[in-house]
């Protein structure tokens, strides 16, 4: 293997990983692959349901898709493709393809199901990010790294850790090295990341609380997680970093009163955001008894690392604002489309039915950061049903595996582009004459920050495949113009992308909407990183909300349902088109494709 390829790819790694943590550009709205050990517990809590409700046909029929679900991300997953656990997966989707055709009694699927939680318990005793780093020790593949990184993120998530965290980590323990990777010290550095397998930490937590009220000495928001009232003047936070009293920290005086909180977590920012979760929620049933009882958590908190070793934070969602970060510049863009469309259409006095909604869509999707995690996935998925009512099918599940994938898929070729567009910007400072040629050819001249399409491609086509060893010096750039060269002049590459999205796409909805049936019917609020899925569910909205505002502000006559309708047709001539080698007039139909009927 290619010494240079390989060095390429390891240096690829340690810099695409800090834009995953970060959620550069929503990066992990677009990156589907789910934790290994998440499937296996998707497939344990769908069997002890059915248990539960053995005369549930719809219970039953949400098991035959989730199964599916399970057996093609199995497939897919790197720890597969490299020969990690292969032997325990291939007993499995084995195992659950004889499940999902109903081949197999109610003993063999016991028996299923004590392999699920077999594989999960063997895994969370392993090292696994050791394999991964194995794994990438020995590719020179941009992609198949992508695919380490999306893995290795999944399961760091799964074990509780937080994204703040791992940025930190990041920070303080890879950053250093950056600027120094070389041949003879990469796998040193890359090794630095199988230390993330370690054993929850013990933290405790001061934090105060305003009442009017008279509190209780314990307060109970779980059977495991127990506020303890502390006397304030005896309390001693001394820190040995600076022998000073971190308890001033606090806010405390009239009517307040402090309190503690011990729990076991991978980081303290994740223990914050349990325990955040947890007092909101148990603080909004106290305040409805009456306005005098109102109870309010101050922002300022300490958390008690170790003996001497204190943290001084706030009372923030960390992990919730890297994850709904503000609002993307297309985004923005479609509210403005939508805003010009409401006021030509009431100008006119015409086609106003669908107006309200519109808005009434807009704003609960934009809304969504104010809500509870488990509110967010639920209104953001009755927003898809309502945009999707106007679509035949027989349920809204199958009107959302119908449309939302072939939605992704017109799609996916333009956000590439954006993706490294934005990327690019990152660095027009710098003194590199590939990235200030791009951008100067290829922008639009009254907003420096987007690009021109036709031009971008053009240059792409003039500059050919040299334009890949002219980014040599970045390798993110370098594999995102790769990519890009790839998927525009390799039928193969695209036709595989499309086919891929499609199913994955279809696979996650299906995922997403048994999460919705859970907090729906059963009221469990224990789902495996709930945000992730409902940051999805926010882009999937997006991306029809866009597609409709678009649309019908272009001509305000046209209905939903006749989008919608066009979006199939589209499709079926889009797939034929990908199969076919493209001339370069073309390739802007590519990427951004004419919707039939309506343009």
């Amino acid at each position: 293997m290619n010494t240079q390829k390989k060095l390429s790819a390891k240096k690829y790694f340690v810099f695409a990983f800090k834009k995953y943590i970060s959620n550069e550009n929503k990066i992990l709205s677009k990156k589907l692959q789910p934790s290994i050990r998440e499937l296996l517990l998707d497939y344990i809590n769908v069997y002890e349901d059915i248990i539960h409700n053995v005369d549930n046909k719809l219970l039953i029929k949400a098991k035959k898709d989730l199964i599916g679900a399970i057996i093609f991300y199995l497939n897919e997953s790197v720890f597969y493709n490299k020969k990690i656990y292969k032997e325990e997966i291939d007993f499995l989707i084995k195992d659950l393809g004889n499940a999902k055709d109903g081949n197999l009694n109610q003993f063999d699927e016991i028996k299923i199901y004590n392999k699920c939680k077999s594989i999960v318990k063997k895994i969370d005793n392993d090292n696994i990010y050791r394999h991964l780093v194995e794994a990438i020790k020995n590719t020179c593949s941009y992609e198949e790294i992508d695919g380490i990184i999306q893995a290795m993120i999944s399961e760091l998530l799964y074990d509780g850790f937080s994204l703040k965290y791992l940025e930190k980590w990041y920070n303080s323990d890879i950053s250093k090295f950056l600027s120094k990777i070389e041949h003879d010290n990469v796998d040193q550095i890359i090794d630095l990341f199988c230390q993330l397998f370690k054993e929850d930490s013990d933290f405790k937590y001061y934090l105060t609380i305003k009442s009017k009220v008279k509190l209780e000495e314990k307060i109970y928001l779980s059977c495991n997680l127990i506020m303890k009232k502390e006397n304030y003047s005896e309390l001693s936070l001394i820190s040995i970093k600076d022998d000073k009293e971190t308890k001033n920290y606090l806010q405390y005086g009239q009517d307040i009163n402090v309190y503690s909180i011990k729990i076991k977590a991978k980081d303290y920012y994740k223990g914050l955001e349990i325990i955040i979760d947890s007092i909101v929620s148990y603080f909004q049933m106290i305040n409805y008894l009456s306005d005098d009882s109102y109870i309010m958590l101050n922002d300022k908190i300490v958390v008690k690392i170790s003996d001497g070793v204190y943290e001084k934070i706030r009372k923030e969602m960390y992990d919730e604002n890297i994850i709904f970060h503000e609002t993307e510049r297309r985004e923005k863009g479609d509210i403005k489309d939508f805003i010009s469309y409401r006021d030509k259409v009431y100008a006119k006095g015409v086609g106003i039915d669908e107006i309200p909604n519109i808005q009434r869509t807009i704003n609960i999707i934009k809304g969504q950061k104010k809500q509870s995690k488990e509110n967010r996935l639920i209104n953001l998925w009755s927003v898809l049903e309502y945009m999707l009512t106007f679509h035949r099918g027989d349920s809204i599940i199958a009107k959302a595996k119908d449309i939302i994938p072939k939605v992704c898929c017109l799609y996916v070729l333009k956000d590439k582009i954006n993706l490294f567009w934005n990327s690019l910007n990152q660095y027009k400072s710098s003194s590199y004459e590939i990235i200030g040629e791009v951008i100067k050819s290829c922008r639009v001249y009254e907003d420096e920050y987007r690009y021109d399409l036709e031009k971008f491609i053009s240059f792409v086509c003039i500059r050919g495949e040299n334009i890949v060893k002219e980014f040599e010096f970045n390798d993110v750039l370098k594999r995102g113009i790769a990519e890009i060269g790839s998927l525009l002049f390799d039928v193969k590459n695209r036709s595989n992308l499309i086919r891929k999205l499609s199913i994955e796409v279809e696979m996650d909805l299906i995922r997403i909407y048994r999460c919705r049936n859970i907090l729906i019917h059963s009221g469990n609020r224990d789902i495996k990183n709930i945000n992730y899925k409902t940051l999805r569910l926010y882009q999937y909205n997006n991306n029809i909300l866009g597609l409709i505002i678009h649309y019908k502000r272009n001509n305000p006559s046209l209905t939903i349902e006749e989008i919608l309708n066009s979006i199939e047709y589209t499709y079926k001539r889009y797939i034929n088109s990908i199969e076919n080698g493209v001339v370069e007039d073309d390739l802007v139909n590519l990427c951004r494709p004419k919707y039939l009927f309506i343009e």
